[in-house]
């Protein structure tokens, strides 16, 4: 099962992205802004969301300021939350989860819970290769932009985990979302998602362990062992992770996390 669970927990996403994420219609022509001209803060964060409705481009633009905002040093914990929370929003609207990416994902998520269907690698195999193509166009800089707006929100310390604040503020579909966006891009260099498997996905996360916290509950780490720092988006990754292993019913009772909770812990 732990061979095609990487499929299902993907065909998940893309199928609840469909139905969940008010990025993924748009009822209009998107409008072009100057990124020179974006005034974004903990405020008017709002506002510059549903202006990114169907547009990834100004979404990435957006994320962008965001990035620029939270290098202030005079901000509040709340507005830093605010402006993660609006901007990890944004990047996944960024990262190129399009119509043919659902299309792609739905088809495959029904043959996988029919219980007629003979489980086919290659056709498994040739979906995924068109939604990682889809991902590529826009899915890997997303989430580095991600990364780097989440990482504001991260915590020191041996067991990533996220600020308070935005702990509480974050909603678990985009929890979610964000780490499928995460996962997507560490998965880049995959070719034949039959080898993946996630109870060895921390193999991949260079300076990542699943480990035991001091409750002895499991929860990914920094590999105090290994010689290569965890990058951004590896923390981050693991922040997200953890996140839904602490998280209350919210998390478990989640179409997405729930499961994920699951497969990972």
């Amino acid at each position: 099962m732990k061979k095609i669970a990487l499929f299902l927990v993907i065909a998940v996403f893309f199928s609840f992205t469909s139905c969940d994420n008010f990025f993924s219609t748009s009822w209009g022509t998107p409008r072009d802004f100057n990124p020179d001209n974006i005034d974004v803060n903990a405020e008017n964060i709002d506002a510059w969301i549903n202006l990114a409705v169907g547009n990834p481009a100004l979404a990435a633009a957006i994320a962008e300021r965001i990035i620029l905002e939270l290098r202030r040093t005079d901000l509040s914990s709340s507005d830093r939350a605010k402006l993660i929370n609006g901007g990890v929003m944004l990047t996944i609207e960024a990262s190129g989860i399009g119509t043919s990416l659902i299309v792609n994902a739905a088809g495959l998520l029904s043959d996988l819970l029919d219980d007629d269907t003979e489980f086919d690698g290659d056709m498994m195999k040739n979906k995924f290769n068109n939604i990682q193509g889809d991902f590529k166009d826009g899915g890997v800089d997303a989430a580095n932009q991600l990364a780097e707006i989440a990482s504001g929100g991260v915590m020191p310390g041996q067991v990533p985990g996220f600020s308070e604040e935005y702990a509480a503020m974050a909603h678990p579909s985009d929890v979610g979302q964000a780490v499928m966006v995460l996962l997507l891009a560490e998965l880049d260099d995959v070719d034949d998602w039959n080898d993946v498997e996630l109870d060895s996905i921390d193999s991949r996360l260079d300076g990542i362990v699943l480990g035991v916290n001091d409750e002895g509950e499991s929860r990914f780490m920094i590999d105090e062992s290994s010689n290569t720092p965890p990058s951004t988006n590896t923390l981050v990754l693991a922040a997200y992770l953890n996140l839904i292993a602490d998280g209350d019913e919210r998390y478990e009772n989640n179409m997405l996390t729930g499961p994920m909770k699951g497969m990972f812990f």
